[in-house]
């Protein structure tokens, strides 16, 4: 894939990733749990414990933009996971980041064992490192084949897009 003006490692491509995937679950949650009250078929999915994913870019992301998502979607009857996908250890504090992860997500109703982080050595928390879409986009299918997820927010690539 031809490198455009939208590149995965700019400063601001993680928070506008953050931001784009909470604008949509946003909008999933607002009409889903809407359905989901009045019993329609096609949101009895997550009342029967569907799997939804919330995909953020370094931990406190679900806490700092997901987490009215998060307790939507339990409320609803899904049960969310969350992929992080580096350790946040731009200033070497990623085990303590991703240890603050789990608390987090503890206190959104969601189990450790639903909680997932990458940590590639190609996917740092570096605003200079450029990361692969490809690699970041197997990583994550892989991730929900494993855990059977039905939801997730996906955004574009480019912003132009």
């Amino acid at each position: 894939m031809a490198a455009g003006p939208w590149c995965w490692g700019t400063p601001v491509a993680l928070p506008l990733l953050s931001l784009l995937s909470l604008l949509l679950l946003s909008l999933l949650l607002l009409g889903g749990a809407r359905r989901l009250r009045r019993g329609r078929a096609g949101s009895r999915v997550c009342a029967r414990g569907g799997r939804a994913l919330v995909l953020t870019a370094h931990p406190d992301d679900e806490a700092m933009f997901f987490a009215p998502a998060l307790l939507g979607l339990r409320s609803a009857g899904a049960a969310p996971a969350v992929l992080c996908c580096s350790a946040g250890n731009y200033y070497n504090q990623g085990e303590i980041r991703k240890k603050e992860l789990e608390q987090s997500c503890c206190v959104l109703g969601i189990p450790a064992s639903d909680v997932t982080v990458i940590d590639h050595r190609d996917l740092p928390d570096d605003p200079a490192v450029q990361w692969d879409p490809q690699l970041l986009a197997t990583l994550v299918l892989k991730h929900i084949e494993a855990k059977n997820i039905n939801l997730a927010g996906v955004c574009p690539d480019r912003a132009e897009q």
